[in-house]
């Protein structure tokens, strides 16, 4: 668990093949979504995103706050569609939570020191799961697993 991000946001108004001109102009199409609210269409700086991205997982919350809205509003990361050549980020779903109700995401797995087996040079490990379900209030999420 770690504190909340923060990142400043902007409506958005380009849709479809427009958000081309969006992508060009520095910015990333994302949206807002929730159980029990409305679909809002943003766009994030993409130097901004870059950033946040490579430093939250998606089960920390990030605070996103629209431009012109006075609230914030409490987001895990959804989801990030990325192009398959570039690896540019042409996309973000960002799921918004309410912070007194349970939540399930997938926490990362970290495996820590090196099992006996392995030092004798006769065995492979194989890691099969790399993320876990957890089921927990948003701010009390783990990021990562330790075993």
């Amino acid at each position: 668990m770690s504190e909340f991000t923060d990142l400043a946001v902007q409506s958005r108004s380009l849709f479809g093949d427009k958000v081309k001109q969006l992508r060009r102009s520095g910015f990333v199409p994302a949206n807002i979504h929730g159980s029990g609210i409305e679909s809002v269409a943003i766009q994030v700086e993409t130097p901004n995103l870059i950033k946040l991205v490579s430093q939250v997982g998606e089960s920390e919350i990030v605070t996103i706050t629209i431009e012109g809205e006075k609230d914030t509003r409490p987001v895990l990361i959804s989801e990030v569609q990325k192009d398959p050549v570039s690896y540019d980020v042409l996309h973000v779903d960002f799921r918004q939570v309410d912070l007194t109700k349970e939540v399930t995401v997938e926490a990362e797995i970290k495996l820590e020191g090196e099992p006996a087996i392995l030092k004798t040079g006769k065995a492979i490990l194989l890691e099969l799961l790399d993320t876990l379900e957890v089921t927990a209030l948003p701010n009390k999420l783990p990021s990562e697993i330790i075993v």
